[in-house]
């Protein structure tokens, strides 16, 4: 099993995030789905293929969240640096 931490945008109360995990764990090969609607992340562990990972990610979009992909993330990280500076 892997273990992967995704950065989901769109969740705003607990019942996004029961909503969600009840949808992720129904995904074969998908075995916890912890996600948490402040910190912005779905954790989840699964059996590391690339197809459940893609699997994952449509489901997480069609339940109408959105992804960040790691560029983004980096970027936005590095943003958030440069802004403390001023």
């Amino acid at each position: 099993m892997v273990l992967e931490k995704i950065k989901v945008t769109g969740m705003h109360c607990k019942s996004c995030e029961i909503l969600l995990k009840e949808e992720l764990e129904e995904i074969e090969d998908v075995k916890i789905a912890t996600p948490d609607y402040e910190k912005e992340i779905v954790s989840i562990e699964f059996d590391g293929s690339k197809e459940t990972l893609d699997r994952i990610k449509k489901k997480i979009i069609e339940e109408g969240y959105k992804l960040w992909l790691k560029k983004q993330y980096i970027f936005l990280e590095w943003l958030v640096e440069v802004v403390k500076k001023y």
